[in-house]
C-alpha cells in the first residue's frame, strides 16, 4: 500500500542522482630567515605553516518522474567572498493534480499585473519555498522567503563638463 502511494506522489522512474565534485588541500610551510644581526640568533628564523583548501561539489538528478534536483557548493580558503550556493529543489505534478509545483532553494516570484498589483513586477535572489496549487479554476501561489543580496557602496569622483549644443531641426536636415 505505501509503495503505491510513493507510486502516485513520485512518478513510477526510480531515483538518478548523479555526484561529481573535487577537494583540493594544499599543505605548505615557509621558512623565513633574518640576516640582521640585531634578532637574537634563536629568533633570526621563523616558521610557517599553511593549509589552503578548495572544495567543489554538485549533486543533480532526479526521484521518480517528478523530483527535481540541483546542489551546487563551491568554497575556496583565499577567496575573501566566496561564491554563493546553488540551491533548486523542485516537484512538478501532473496536470490534473492539485499541487501543480513545489520549489525550494533559489525561487523568484513573478507578479502579473492585476486589480490589486499595477504593473507587473519580478523578484529575484530569494531563497525560500514556492508551491503552485489548482482546484478547478482557483489557482493559488504561496512564496516564503528570505532575500539573499548583498550591499555594496562604491563612490567616484571625478571631473566632468557638460555642453549642450542647441541644433534647429531646419539646420539638421
Amino acid at each position: 500500500r505505501s509503495a503505491k502511494t510513493f507510486r502516485k506522489i513520485l512518478g513510477n522512474k526510480g531515483a538518478r542522482l548523479r555526484l561529481d565534485g573535487s577537494q583540493k588541500i594544499t599543505l605548505s610551510y615557509i621558512d623565513t630567515y633574518h640576516n640582521d644581526k640585531s634578532y637574537d640568533k634563536d629568533k633570526r628564523s621563523t616558521g610557517q605553516f599553511q593549509m589552503k583548501q578548495d572544495l567543489d561539489l554538485k549533486l543533480n538528478g532526479t526521484i521518480g518522474d517528478k523530483i527535481h534536483i540541483n546542489l551546487t557548493h563551491k568554497t575556496s580558503s583565499d577567496q575573501v567572498m566566496s561564491q554563493p550556493d546553488k540551491i533548486d529543489l523542485s516537484y512538478k505534478g501532473n496536470e490534473d493534480e492539485i499541487v501543480q509545483s513545489i520549489q525550494g532553494g533559489d525561487i523568484n516570484l513573478s507578479l502579473s499585473g492585476s486589480r490589486f498589483v499595477s504593473a507587473p513586477a519580478a523578484t529575484q535572489g530569494l531563497f525560500g519555498i514556492k508551491t503552485k496549487f489548482k482546484l478547478g479554476d482557483l489557482s493559488i501561489t504561496s512564496v516564503i522567503s528570505k532575500e539573499e543580496s548583498e550591499k555594496d557602496t562604491k563612490t567616484y569622483k571625478g571631473n566632468s563638463e557638460a555642453k549642450t549644443k542647441i541644433i534647429k531641426v531646419q539646420d539638421y536636415v
